[in-house]
């Protein structure tokens, strides 16, 4: 589980990297968001990886490729399910 200090108070807060693709992650929005940093460990691990605000909620990884391969063929339907992100990290 990942530890980053809050951009606020300076207080170690943990975070599950699963967060950064779930609607309600990171305290709904409400919390410090850590998409970026999930999408960064993505594309240095060679895979292509997007993310977007989802309304006022939370900024959400939508897609990821590798070798032009979509790797969440479902995220229209499923976005924010756990089981769908399952397959990246292993």
């Amino acid at each position: 589980m990942p530890i980053t200090k809050c951009e606020n108070c300076e207080v170690q807060q943990s975070w599950y990297w699963e967060e950064a693709f779930a609607k309600f992650g990171f305290g709904d929005g409400d919390g410090q968001v850590q998409t970026w940093r999930v999408e960064t460990v993505l594309r240095e691990a060679g895979y292509e990886a997007f993310s977007s605000e989802w309304g006022p909620h939370n900024t959400v990884i939508q897609c990821i490729f590798k070798d032009d391969v979509d790797l969440v063929p479902h995220r229209r339907i499923n976005l924010g399910l756990l089981a769908q992100t399952a397959v990246f990290m292993h």
